[in-house]
């Protein structure tokens, strides 16, 4: 099991060090926050206050899904849009 996940955190050493940074900043405005004007920064007030648990579980998810999905598009794919931006 160690070894499956020493495997992981190197294949994708780029995304790890930048979830463990983004995880620590939100960490820190939900600490500020207290999450009651609405979905920050779309709020009334539009202040990091206005940060809640809502936003934490929101901000956390969306990386990991859009990680996801570029693991699951496949070399080939990422291959031919690389192609068509040169082009």
């Amino acid at each position: 099991m160690e070894n499956k996940f020493k495997q992981f955190i190197n294949d994708n050493k780029g995304f790890v060090v930048f979830y463990l940074f983004w995880f620590l900043l939100h960490l820190t405005f939900v600490s500020i926050g207290d999450g009651e004007n609405g979905f920050w920064p779309f709020g009334e007030h539009d202040r990091l206050e206005d940060y809640g648990f809502t936003e934490f579980a929101f901000y956390l998810i969306v990386p990991i899904i859009i990680w996801i999905i570029w693991k699951l598009i496949g070399k080939d794919i990422k291959k031919d849009v690389k192609k068509a931006w040169r082009e």
